[in-house]
């Protein structure tokens, strides 16, 4: 599953994941290839999406898309319990 929105002639993608039991079958690739050409179809000029730093399988698959450049490093803290 996935979903993107044009944002500033860009596809900003979110929430892309795979059931685990249909992981390693192509369907994220197929997914993000058709929201990737629909964006181009509008004009989009390019693609961005937030993945996790440790996420290896969701950053190797991204970069066999093509989305090579990384533009931010975030940090979560975590409060006190409460």
């Amino acid at each position: 599953m996935a979903y993107g929105a044009l944002h500033d002639g860009q596809l900003c993608l979110e929430s892309v994941i795979t059931a685990e039991a249909l992981r390693g079958r192509g369907f994220a690739s197929r997914i993000l290839g058709a929201l990737m050409g629909w964006a181009i179809e509008q004009g989009a000029g390019g693609v961005c999406l937030q993945v996790e730093a440790q996420n290896a399988v969701a950053q190797k698959l991204y970069r066999g898309m093509g989305m090579t450049r990384e533009l931010y490093r975030y940090r979560y803290w975590r409060g006190a319990k409460v």
